[in-house]
């Protein structure tokens, strides 16, 4: 298998990662740009959607309806993207390396 691929089973890691990055990299002359931002903004909150169904599945019990944190109101500055964006990159190292079924992926929709 070539190296340079990607393992079906890490597509949906990588992906995120990507969405994790870019928002880390937010320059202040893109936290100018509303539109930008929000599409951004609404990119992470897919992810912590998507990262708490992970952790969810990672840990079996009775199951409590936790959603993401709401969007701001407010169109989010870059200091909170930055920090939206570091937190959910913590989280999704926490389970990453715990998530290799893919049947979990496949269950959540990523």
């Amino acid at each position: 298998m070539n190296s340079g691929m990607i393992q079906l089973s890490e597509q949906p890691f990588f992906y995120m990662r990507q969405a994790l990055v870019e928002a880390k990299l937010l320059t202040k002359k893109h936290a100018c740009d509303a539109v930008y931002v929000t599409t951004l903004a609404e990119e992470l909150h897919d992810i912590e959607a998507k990262i708490i169904a992970l952790e969810s599945a990672d840990h079996p019990g009775p199951t409590v309806s936790v959603g993401p944190e709401p969007l701001p109101q407010f169109v989010p500055g870059a200091e909170w993207i930055h920090n939206k964006a570091c937190e959910l990159e913590a989280r999704l190292r926490r389970i990453e390396p715990s998530s290799a079924d893919s049947r979990v992926s496949d269950e959540i929709g990523i």
